[in-house]
């Protein structure tokens, strides 16, 4: 006799949304109109290279536009480049109850993430916000998210930089960005899981 398989269910991550929704924007970001945001914890490598790539290769070409970066470890930044960009502000590790008030103070997310394993949060965060987000296919994996719908899709430096200044004058419905993101809330998320439990 052959046993019945077991069926496997894959319970997707979330975020609260009403963190976002229900938030004023951080005072000090409003300093630096225009601006973009990316941000992590800089000792996973992913984002330690895509924070660089920024650095390196973004910033520079758009010096009317600040970066906002952020998240646990990037303190450590201002040491490691002596000559750090005047468009681009650190602000090293913030508090959990800050990150939505910086997100809605920013114009646009750019996340530039060339590899890498399981869901990418930051970016269901920025769609809360109502952010237009500038991203790799590899940021935007397994999230169900349409390009020029969802996110603007870039690959390559000269790309990214074109679809920054692109996504600055033609920002996408902020109405559908956080429809979508409402997919991925903790209240949604855990009533399909008890669902599940109870069949």
């Amino acid at each position: 006799m052959y046993r019945r398989k077991k069926r496997v269910y894959v319970a997707r991550n979330g975020v609260s949304i009403d963190e976002f929704l229900n938030t004023q924007e951080d005072k000090e970001i409003k300093r630096y109109k225009p601006c973009a945001v990316f941000h992590g914890l800089y000792t996973y490598k992913p984002n330690n290279v895509a924070i660089k790539f920024i650095i390196e290769k973004i910033a520079p070409k758009l010096p009317e536009l600040h970066f906002i970066i952020f998240g646990k470890g990037s303190e450590i930044i201002k040491k490691e480049y002596k000559n750090l960009p005047k468009n681009v502000v650190v602000l090293g590790t913030v508090s959990k109850n800050r990150i939505a008030k910086i997100l809605k103070a920013c114009d646009i997310a750019v996340v530039p993430i060339f590899w890498g394993s399981g869901t990418n949060l930051k970016m269901i965060e920025y769609l809360a916000a109502g952010l237009t987000i500038v991203a790799t296919p590899m940021a935007a994996r397994g999230l169900g998210l349409i390009p020029n719908k969802h996110f603007y899709l870039a690959r390559k430096e000269e790309e990214f930089v074109n679809k920054i200044r692109f996504a600055l004058e033609n920002k996408l419905d902020k109405k559908e960005l956080i429809k979508k993101a409402t997919e991925f809330d903790w209240e949604k998320v855990l009533k399909k899981l008890v669902l599940i439990f109870r069949r």
